[in-house]
């Protein structure tokens, strides 16, 4: 593949990138004190060592909190994803309690405002050499 292919073929890539990172800039100037947290996907992590490619996504504020070794997401989240930060097993699970009992406690949690920024994956496409090629 030529350089030229190569430049064409990831210019797309490239404008959405700028977008995004414009995108991430304006949020990091209006919220200059948020944490910016990457949430990376979970097609890009390998279990093998180094490092992994992706691509700049959507930037945006939200609250998380981490449960259970999962990340919870305010502004995402359903009903029943905070049914099961509620029933942390400090709580009997009963089908008799409120959603608004629920919302109430999940409300009380040390939600942590932050910046988002989640790493999707790339398409970009790379020069890629092949064993036996010169």
């Amino acid at each position: 593949m030529g350089i030229k292919n190569f430049a064409d073929g990831n210019f797309q890539e490239l404008k959405k990138q700028e977008i995004k990172i414009m995108q991430l800039m304006a949020i990091c100037k209006k919220y200059p004190n948020l944490p910016i947290i990457p949430m990376v996907n979970h097609e890009i992590v390998a279990e093998d060592d180094g490092y992994w490619m992706g691509s700049i996504g959507t930037p945006r504020i939200d609250q998380i909190i981490s449960f259970n070794d999962r990340i919870y997401f305010r502004d995402q989240e359903s009903d029943g994803c905070f049914y099961e930060i509620f029933f942390d097993g400090t709580e009997e699970y009963s089908p008799n309690i409120s959603d608004k009992e629920v919302k109430k406690k999940v409300d009380a949690l040390p939600w942590m405002k932050c910046i988002v920024v989640y790493i999707t994956m790339p398409e970009y496409r790379i020069p890629e050499v092949k064993h036996g090629e010169d």
